[in-house]
């Protein structure tokens, strides 16, 4: 006999269904969610480390341009410079060319008297200065008498009187009259056709300096430099300035470019070079910008948008976490109830089977008592019958 509830059979079926699909759901959850933390993780590192490739090429393309633009202002303003200096000493040849040496002795003190009006009107100046075919100073806008001096064994000497130069850009000395860092522009002083001496007027590079100074003040690194054809520097900002020295042997190699060079040096710091020629290329307007500067400024463009972008990922990465944390602890609460309802059913089961194993003693003894009330009372009715006929055979002998 079957006592199963064809009902409750039903019911919990219909019970497990819904929980193994719930039980099913949760690898599915996980897995979104595993994918969700890393998408909040990777996708803002791909899109800020692309944002952040185009901002550096945008960065080192804002340098170049800049450095250019730099550099052209750099150009006009040393050769604007160098004209008035060739203008000036051609005024000076002009003045002198029909005089010897003995008449410029002579007129010593008009041609100084000239000469400091001419070096007022040119703010580069510190001094101009007439010199004998021998090198000896004849008259200066500093001084009047001339001191003795003698430069015979100069560099601007011997490149107009010797070397017979059309003119001369030395390179930074100090002045003889008064010590002070100079650089001088000479042409020949000419008396008829012949070479009589030397024009030369001395130019302060404190001058340049400072022109640079303004110019460089609202940038961040950046360096300006007017360098000799040769690379030995003439002035700088800042001064001095080693740097530029590094490169001068780069500086006839990068005047001939376009556009700005990038280069390095043996420490290992690389710069980006712009350099253009001044006049006929005697020199060359430098600008450069180291790459640290260039990084600096990226990185400040950079920073706020990286921090954003960290503070945002890892708010959605904590908020993810969490949600994947308690899908594992609601899976884990899930499988140990499932486990215990697993066990309780199975304890249930054995119940219901102990209780039908009973029912069906119960049965059986109940049968076995019934049927042995039969026997007893067909035993009895069997003993009567077999004594009432005894008695009627006994009665019958009789």
């Amino acid at each position: 006999m079957d006592t199963s509830n064809p009902a409750r059979t039903l019911h919990t079926r219909s019970q497990t269904e819904p929980e193994a699909a719930l039980q099913a759901d949760y690898p599915l959850r996980r897995r979104v969610a595993a994918l969700l933390l890393a998408g909040t993780v990777l996708l803002p590192l791909c899109l800020l480390a692309g944002w952040g490739w185009l901002a550096l090429r945008d960065a080192f393309a804002d340098a170049e341009r800049q450095c250019v633009l730099l550099a052209r202002v750099v150009q006009e303003h040393a050769s604007k410079v160098m004209e008035s200096n060739r203008l000036a000493d051609q005024r000076l040849r002009d003045l002198t060319a029909h005089w010897s040496n003995a008449d410029i002795r002579h007129h010593e003190l008009e041609l100084h008297r000239r000469m400091a009006r001419m070096g007022r009107d040119l703010p580069q100046a510190f001094a101009l200065g007439i010199f004998g075919d021998d090198g000896t100073l004849l008259a200066s806008s500093l001084l009047y008498p001339a001191p003795p001096l003698n430069i015979a064994g100069r560099e601007d000497y011997r490149a107009i009187m010797v070397e017979h130069e059309s003119s001369h850009l030395s390179a930074v000395l100090i002045g003889g009259v008064i010590p002070e860092p100079v650089f001088k522009a000479s042409m020949p002083r000419m008396h008829g056709q012949r070479l009589a001496g030397i024009v030369s007027i001395s130019l302060r590079p404190s001058y340049f300096a400072d022109f640079y100074r303004q110019l460089l003040e609202n940038t961040d690194g950046y360096r300006a430099a007017l360098v000799r054809g040769d690379g030995a520097v003439l002035a700088a900002y800042p001064w001095p300035d080693p740097d530029a020295a590094r490169f001068a042997g780069q500086v006839r190699h990068l005047s001939q470019s376009d556009g700005p060079e990038r280069t390095g040096r043996a420490d290992g710091h690389a710069w980006l070079l712009a350099v253009h020629p001044v006049g006929d290329g005697v020199a060359s307007a430098m600008v450069s910008v180291p790459y640290r500067v260039v990084y600096r400024a990226w990185w400040r463009r950079m920073a706020p948008a990286s921090l954003a972008a960290a503070i945002v990922s890892a708010v959605l990465s904590l908020s993810l976490w969490s949600a994947l944390r308690r899908i594992r602890a609601e899976e884990a609460v899930r499988r140990r109830w499932r486990e215990e309802r697993a066990r309780r059913e199975q304890l249930e089961k054995r119940y219901r089977q102990s209780r039908k194993f009973e029912a069906m003693g119960q049965l059986i003894g109940s049968v076995a008592h019934d049927f042995r009330n039969v026997l007893a009372v067909i035993s009895a009715y069997t003993d009567a019958d077999v004594a009432d006929r005894r008695g009627r055979t006994s009665r019958r002998g009789r």
